[in-house]
């Protein structure tokens, strides 16, 4: 969404009002997706069956719901006891991810639901192949699902499906508890959401999703979608583009209604002064909107963001100039620092207990330019990566360079040493260490963490099996050696050499960046191959 588009065709109506909660306002028509189409065709050739009919199950993973040992536990423990209960059932488990796949997955704070799943009864089968869900699910008579998107593949298709609830999940930056509470109180008009708890022990309560949520979610299941998204784009070239008109106001139609509507859509010339300073005035605004409404997901939805649609109904008219745009997205930037100081000064029990409020209130005091408050704070800390890296920035601001980068290499040992992956900085720090071959700022992280002797926070630091990450291994042996673990810097040694034995070890050099990584890349080879002939 950062790309401020001129129009959305948006799966459902819902979609408008789930961009207003985040003070987000664009021009959206409800169409579908034609993501579903082979769907709505097949649900026009199957028939409904009796919920007492129900034989081959698929159980679609989430991922990021639930987070957290605690919350697999339970989740595998009711799809084991829901197989159980229902012996003439045959469950298949889809994953979010296959247990083997390699990436940064947001989801990898807690291990993977197959992990949980070691004692599944016969009729409980795991599903390790990737596949496409809208593919798959054509062979099963129903789903079964928690928070995700697969819960629309069985609406369009008229499943009878269980949406699983009140799971306990760990809290990380993007996956709060209240975003999750938010999304079940709307899946609840699907009819079909069940708590957990109550699913220990008798038959699976599937139900069908309620006519009513499919409509809002989708604008029509009964034809597919792509015809009308042509149909949509070819009258948007006759009535509009061709004219050389562009939309002037903002409008939320369904399909039907923007086709019979759209040339009385207010429009003004594409080629005039008028309409460059709207489209720059959209185009800046909606970076400032999108910015305060990540922080507003981030927060836990703690933010009164109704204050930044006001700025969508802005218009610039004849006679203004680029200063008038500046003026309007100060205006809206200015908002959202209210925003965040109403809500820091009325609800201080956040800030000093909620590690995700608190990470935005340092970082708010750094944007603020408060920097002797961020410097001296002095109050409860929950988020102590967070306080250490915006004052190494608050320092470093106010000349204090030396002091500034402890700070901030006691933020990276701090989040290096957490067990679970909670705030956005504690993710890109291992991110960065990680890609070690593609940036210089990460070689100079790793130096100065061990000349301040961050040994605990180097021994823990993951080392991917990947050529030109001798460095990463030369520092994080050192600080091996340092706790007194030389055998495990042996080990450490002995499987990088072996696991790129067969990869190219020089980078090629095609520009300066390049050159200098491949120059720097040496001289750690050669430092790791004396040091690991030290330890011999």
């Amino acid at each position: 969404m950062w790309a401020a588009p001129d129009l959305i065709i948006a799966s459902g109506e819902t979609k408008s009002d789930e961009f207003a909660r985040s003070g987000l306002r664009y021009n959206m028509v409800a169409v579908g997706n034609p993501q579903y189409d082979p769907l709505v065709r097949a649900r026009e050739s199957r028939s409904r069956i009796g919920l007492d009919e129900v034989r081959k199950v698929l159980v679609v993973d989430q991922g990021a719901y639930p987070l957290g040992e605690v919350g697999k536990r339970q989740l595998a423990q009711t799809l084991i006891n829901i197989a159980l209960n229902n012996p003439t059932m045959d469950f298949h488990v889809k994953a979010r991810y296959l247990p083997g796949e390699t990436g940064d997955h947001l989801h990898s704070v807690s291990d993977h639901l197959y992990s949980y799943l070691g004692d599944a009864p016969e009729n409980l089968t795991l599903i390790r192949k990737s596949t496409v869900l809208e593919e798959l699910i054509l062979d099963y008579d129903a789903m079964i699902t928690m928070w995700s998107t697969a819960h629309l593949d069985a609406a369009v298709l008229d499943l009878p499906m269980l949406l699983i609830g009140g799971l306990d999940s760990v809290d990380v930056f993007d996956v709060r508890k209240q975003r999750i509470a938010a999304a079940y109180e709307h899946l609840a008009d699907s009819g079909c959401v069940v708590d957990w708890r109550d699913l220990q022990t008798g038959p699976c309560p599937f139900a069908y999703v309620s006519l009513a949520y499919t409509r809002q979610e989708f604008f029509d299941v009964s034809t597919p979608c792509a015809p009308k998204v042509v149909d949509l784009l070819e009258k948007l070239d006759d009535e509009v583009l061709q004219r050389g008109r562009a939309f002037t106001g903002t409008f939320q139609l369904t399909y039907p209604e923007f086709m019979d509507r759209i040339a009385d859509l207010e429009t003004r010339p594409v080629a005039s002064d008028e309409n460059g300073l709207n489209r720059l005035l959209f185009r800046k605004l909606n970076a400032v909107a999108q910015t305060v409404a990540f922080d507003h997901r981030c927060m836990g939805y703690a933010l009164d963001m109704s204050r930044m649609l006001e700025f969508w109904d802005v218009r610039l008219g004849p006679g203004s100039s680029e200063a008038d745009v500046e003026r309007v997205v100060q205006q809206a930037r200015e908002e959202g620092v209210r925003a965040k100081v109403a809500y820091f000064e009325s609800h201080p029990e956040d800030v000093a207990s909620d590690v995700f409020v608190q990470d935005y209130y340092f970082g708010w005091l750094l944007e603020t330019e408060r920097y002797d408050e961020l410097i001296g704070y002095a109050g409860p800390v929950v988020a102590p990566s967070s306080l250490e890296f915006n004052r190494g920035m608050a320092l470093m601001r106010t000349g204090h360079r030396l002091r500034g980068v402890r700070h901030t290499i006691e933020s990276f040992s701090i989040s290096l040493q957490d067990p679970v992956r909670v705030l956005k900085k504690d993710k890109n720090i291992r991110v960065l260490l990680s890609r070690l071959d593609q940036s210089l700022r990460a070689y100079g992280i790793l130096f100065l963490m061990n000349h301040y002797r961050k040994y605990e926070a180097l021994a823990v630091v993951d080392v991917p099996a990947r050529a030109n990450l001798e460095a990463l291994v030369y520092y994080k042996m050192k600080a091996l050696v340092a706790l007194k673990r030389t055998d495990d810097a042996r080990a450490l040694h002995r499987e990088y050499t072996g696991a790129i034995a067969h990869e190219a070890s020089r980078p090629r050099r095609t520009r300066l960046r390049r050159n200098l990584l491949g120059v720097v890349a040496a001289v750690y080879r050669a430092l790791l191959r004396g040091y690991a002939a030290r330890l011999r």
